[in-house]
């Protein structure tokens, strides 16, 4: 990962600055944590049921946010799966778009059933223009 980051040619100044960048995002990623759960300190509530978990960054603070919310964390790993059947040519960085979208929407809605993948939809349409050729009752 750090090998397109680095502008040095010499092998020693490769390796320095190899080891300064992997520090240099160790401390950034460690100051990020921090902030974050700073903020969740004051905003999530004493008491909740459960904690959905989605984007980007919950997946890049995936073990730091499992021990902060503990079981009460929801990944939104279903989620992706059915968007991804649903939308099987899309690319990986809008899935994380609509994941926004879905889990809002899902949990906005309480009828809300997840869409049926493209396949499974004209499966059942064939079954029921088969059923109702043959007058079979389902």
């Amino acid at each position: 990962m750090t090998s397109n980051l680095i502008r040095s040619q010499g092998e020693e100044n490769v390796h320095k600055e190899g080891e300064s960048i992997i520090k240099a995002i160790n401390t950034a990623r460690a100051e990020h944590w921090r902030s974050l759960k700073n903020w969740l300190d004051e905003v999530v509530p004493s008491t909740y049921s459960q904690c959905l978990l989605i984007g980007g960054v919950a997946q890049y603070f995936r073990n730091e946010l499992e021990e902060y919310f503990g079981d009460k964390a929801q990944y939104s790993d279903r989620m992706i799966s059915q968007i991804k059947e649903v939308f099987p040519d899309l690319d990986q960085g809008l899935v994380s778009r609509f994941l926004d979208v879905f889990a809002l929407y899902a949990d906005i809605d309480p009828e809300f059933e997840p869409p049926v993948p493209k396949l499974e939809r004209q499966q059942k349409q064939e079954q029921d223009r088969l059923r109702e050729q043959f007058a079979i009752r389902g």
